[in-house]
């Protein structure tokens, strides 16, 4: 089973790549040459930009489930009722921040023409 798994991980980039190919008609890069400073940091801005947005929106997400399991089941406990509302609160504003820094960053990196 172990070894499955892990096949299953080794393979994931290849099955990615090859999906990316199709739907979009780009390839992943081989290697990453900066022939400029200009062009690593619209690359590599990118990808962290990209990273982080989705571990903030996934975060955030999880944080809204989480106080809604706790306001269906926490119908007596008026302190887990207030618990409740203030992970569902923090996940709102956690994806909302996610989105804004998301498309600041984006439009600065279009604004450089990278």
């Amino acid at each position: 089973m172990k070894k499955l798994i892990i096949l299953l991980f080794i393979s994931l980039p290849f099955v990615v790549g090859a999906q990316l190919e199709e739907f979009t008609g780009k390839t992943l890069p081989s290697t990453i040459a900066c022939s400029d400073i200009k062009s690593c940091i619209g690359h590599y801005g990118g990808i962290v930009a990209d990273i982080l947005f989705v571990l903030v929106l996934v975060g955030g997400v999880i944080a809204i489930l989480i106080g809604a399991v706790n306001y269906l089941f926490g119908a007596k406990d008026e302190k887990t009722i207030e618990k409740a509302k203030k992970y569902i609160t923090n996940g709102v504003i956690a994806v909302v921040v996610a989105a804004l820094a998301y498309l600041i960053v984006k439009a600065v990196l279009g604004t450089l023409g990278v």
